[in-house]
């Protein structure tokens, strides 16, 4: 598993055992990821981005925009990530006027680009079809 893969996986795993009271155990982790940070400075992981777009999506509906800031910035680093494109289409999807769901739609295009990238999410697939 490549370093950039693991922050996310390290950073919850921190947050689990800080949680749990296990303080030796989130420090590890702690480490492990100022370990990364040190090693790629200054690069931008689309797999934080795109998980933190899906937190501000999850959370509150007062945070969609900041969610569709994280998954656009996201597909720049990788743009046929199936996730982040999905997330991308829902918050589209969410915050779009009703009145301006025509086949031209920034919703739409999204929706059918994360189609593409993952056929069998049917979720978004009834998504286009509202």
């Amino acid at each position: 598993m490549t370093d950039k893969l693991l922050v996310v996986s390290y950073g919850d795993l921190a947050w689990l055992h800080y949680h749990m009271g296990h303080f030796a155990e989130c420090e590890s982790y702690l480490n492990k990821l100022n370990e990364i940070k040190e090693k790629y400075p200054s690069v931008p992981y689309a797999e934080v981005l795109g998980e933190k777009g899906w937190t501000f999506l999850k959370f509150s509906r007062k945070y969609y925009d900041m969610a569709k800031v994280c998954f656009t910035k996201a597909l720049k680093l990788d743009p046929d990530d199936s996730e982040w494109n999905a997330g991308l289409a829902i918050v589209l999807h969410r915050t779009e006027p009703t009145f301006q769901n025509t086949p031209n739609s920034n919703a739409i295009d999204q929706l059918r680009r994360a189609i593409d990238t993952n056929p069998a999410d049917d979720v978004l697939k009834v998504s286009l079809a509202i």
